[in-house]
């Protein structure tokens, strides 16, 4: 199930909010820092679905300044209002899932689990605002993670991921992903 404008219609009418450590993450320099250009180029993209720049706001933690391969053009985000750096000794999760909490159309950008506040808030809640990005060279996938909405489970196609080294052509299908029915009530019977 690729995510598709088409089966989510009211996807531009959300708030997103973006985990800017975890989205830069899905890429890393020679020194294995963050690459600032994927939340930019994550802007874009949201930009090309057609989201207003006022339905998306990202936070960062302020530690995050120390980590990241362009601190410069950090800064200038931060300055240009298109990152909110959250202060010192305080988690962007906190704020991230404090401003889902007020707004009830908010979605989360990332692929963190947060895990650690499934003690306080209930897990599916956490999941059900969780899309889960991912970026195969410069495009991205869109996956949200709506286990407990459908009640069945998610798997990868085994398969579907190959490259051919004769040509060097790559085939990433490696994202289309099936709804085993039967196992799960196979599962269930057991």
């Amino acid at each position: 199930m690729y995510f598709t404008l088409e089966d989510n219609p009211n996807f531009k009418s959300f708030q997103y909010v973006i985990d800017v450590p975890n989205i830069c993450g899905l890429d890393t320099d020679s020194n294995g820092k963050p690459i600032i250009n994927v939340f930019k180029k994550l802007l874009i993209y949201f930009g090309e679905l057609g989201i207003s720049e006022d339905k998306i706001i990202s936070y960062a933690d302020s530690s995050f300044y120390y980590v990241v391969n362009d601190r410069i053009e950090y800064k200038n985000l931060i300055r240009a209002k298109k990152i909110i750096n959250v202060p010192a000794g305080i988690k962007s999760d906190i704020a991230i899932i404090s401003f889902c909490l007020k707004n009830t159309d908010a979605r989360i950008i990332s692929n963190d689990l947060f895990r650690e506040y499934y003690s306080s808030l209930p897990r599916n809640w956490i999941l059900n605002k969780r899309i889960v990005i991912l970026m195969v060279k410069e495009e991205f996938y869109l996956i949200p993670m709506l286990f407990n909405k459908y009640k069945k489970e998610f798997r990868c196609k085994e398969g579907k991921f190959q490259i051919s080294n004769k040509n060097r052509e790559q085939n990433f299908n490696i994202f289309e992903i099936e709804i085993f029915e039967k196992e799960l009530e196979q599962n269930s019977m057991r």
